[in-house]
């Protein structure tokens, strides 16, 4: 598991990179994007967060009608809306010549709950690059670590896949 000063030096990384990021998570994987945003200078790699924490709201990010589970095909969804706000807000010139350089992410995640729900805890990170997808699906023994836990696992990863 990676220390604070690990999680810090991956950031200034991510930051450095010249990468432009839109990031959309659903509740899990949220400390990732404070993570980011409070560290020196990242205006310059972060465009924005969206946290469509309820199943409707994800459904209004996503512009569909229907209720989604968490998994990996949702995560690249969102990862897909992520990358398109990027292409239609950066200028067309810019867009063109930084393509390489945009990134949508998209994490999905049922994590410890006081609701009962079936199935495993579990979370999906997607990123965007292109037109290529990289996705990772995380699992989580119930009752074997808290929320807390799980969204540090969760937010680590999100960080060390970008």
């Amino acid at each position: 598991m990676e220390t604070p000063s690990e999680i810090w030096d991956t950031v200034e990384r991510i930051i450095a990179s010249g990468a432009k990021l839109s990031i959309a998570v659903t509740g899990g994987g949220s400390v990732a994007i404070s993570w980011l945003v409070n560290h020196p200078g990242a205006s310059r790699a972060f465009i924005e967060a969206h946290v469509p924490y309820q199943a409707e709201a994800l459904e209004d990010f996503l512009q569909l009608s229907q209720s989604l589970p968490a998994n990996a095909k949702t995560a690249r969804l969102i990862a897909y809306q992520s990358y398109r706000r990027l292409t239609t807000s950066c200028s067309k010139s810019d867009s063109e010549n930084r393509k390489s350089d945009l990134v949508g992410v998209g994490c999905t995640a049922a994590l410890t709950s006081t609701r009962k729900r079936r199935g495993k805890d579990r979370a999906c990170i997607a990123l965007r690059k292109n037109d290529a997808y990289e996705i990772i699906s995380l699992s989580f023994s119930k009752g074997a670590s808290d929320r807390i836990e799980q969204e540090g696992v969760l937010s680590r990863e999100l960080i060390a896949l970008l």
